[in-house]
């Protein structure tokens, strides 16, 4: 019984710190990220793990402070040094610019920061399960209204005197704690060690697989695999990561009219929408769902100040309608009948 409830109470303490896992809010049309500030904390919506699989987030060391060092340190038990030995995640100075042979000064002293991780042996009491299963991961909160996500990201081998080999992967999940990742393609060297300094640039691109979910979303860059080689692991770390997407021109729950005024004419049917009100000539029309996709788009002319729409093969429901003349544009809510 007394095992059981310690199950339990650990359990519920698990829950309770997953819980706090902050998220991301995504801005305008992009977000990037250089860590040059990690010795105030994580970025929001960061977090760090071990034990992490294509079925689990891992385990959550942003909390411990010998597991995750934020403070630059050259000395001692906390050094950030590229060639420390402990395992742990670390505030360390970026390859940017940088040689092989910075010493722990110059490391200490470079304004330019990355967060990077020492992986050390399965077995390791201090820092379990880190060969396998070290993950640098992102929640966001949300992607409503924005799409056609892709990533850059540095990806950098910090210690040439290690010649283990760690391949990492770059993978998304979607939920507050995902029971399922999924892998993505990444163009560019996605392996750290080998007795290699080296500052590679990753690419992804996430087609639509992101596209204007509601709930959370997770993107990770994974080492689900062991590392290969023997002797020692080496420091890895990642910089300068970008995400660019498409962000709808509308916040749905605050749509009004911008500086180009126009109105729909009638009742609106899946190929018969009539728009009123802009002056004659060329314009753009944009049509959007509830969730911010793009469904429909046409260059046309307005003849007589109105547009007649017959082909955009609309179910009946709410849509937002853009204009734009290059100059000027404007936005109205639809009902299609």
């Amino acid at each position: 019984m007394k095992k059981l409830f310690l199950l339990f109470a650990i359990g519920t303490i698990t829950t309770g710190v997953n819980a706090q896992y902050n998220s991301l809010t995504l801005p305008g049309q992009s977000y990037t990220q250089n860590f040059n500030n990690l010795s105030s904390g994580l970025p929001a919506g960061w977090h760090v793990f071990t034990e992490a699989s294509a079925t689990d987030l891992g385990r959550y060391w942003d909390t411990s402070a010998t597991k995750l060092l934020l403070t630059p340190s050259a000395t001692g038990s906390t050094r950030t040094n590229w060639n420390s030995t402990t395992g742990n995640f670390r505030n360390v100075a970026s390859a940017n610019g940088q040689v092989s042979s910075l010493d722990s000064l110059g490391q200490l002293a470079a304004t330019d920061r990355a967060l990077g991780l020492r992986q050390v042996g399965a077995t390791n009491a201090a820092f379990p399960n880190s060969d396998s299963g070290a993950s640098f991961s992102l929640k966001i909160e949300n992607t409503l209204h924005r799409g056609d996500f892709a990533l850059t990201f540095e990806l950098q081998s910090l210690d040439a005197t290690s010649p283990r080999t760690t391949t990492w992967t770059v993978d998304y999940g979607i939920g507050a704690e995902p029971t399922t990742f999924t892998p993505v393609t990444a163009t560019g060297t996605m392996t750290t060690g080998g007795s290699a300094f080296t500052n590679n640039t990753v690419t992804v691109d996430f087609g639509t697989d992101l596209d204007s979910l509601t709930g959370p979303v997770w993107i990770r860059v994974v080492a689900i695999d062991p590392t290969t080689g023997s002797g020692n692991r080496t420091t890895t770390a990642i910089d300068d990561f970008a995400l660019t997407y498409y962000a709808s021109p509308l916040a749905v729950s605050n749509v009004k009219n911008e500086a180009l005024s126009f109105y729909v004419m009638g009742t609106a049917t899946a190929n018969n929408i009539n728009l009123g009100g802009m002056a004659s000539g060329r314009y753009f029309v944009s049509i959007y769902d509830m969730v911010g996709r793009t469904v429909y788009t046409e260059n046309t002319t307005a003849a007589n100040s109105a547009i007649n729409i017959t082909n955009a093969g609309l179910q009946a429901g709410l849509y937002v309608v853009k204009i734009s003349n290059g100059q000027q544009s404007g936005i109205v809510k639809m009902n299609v009948q």
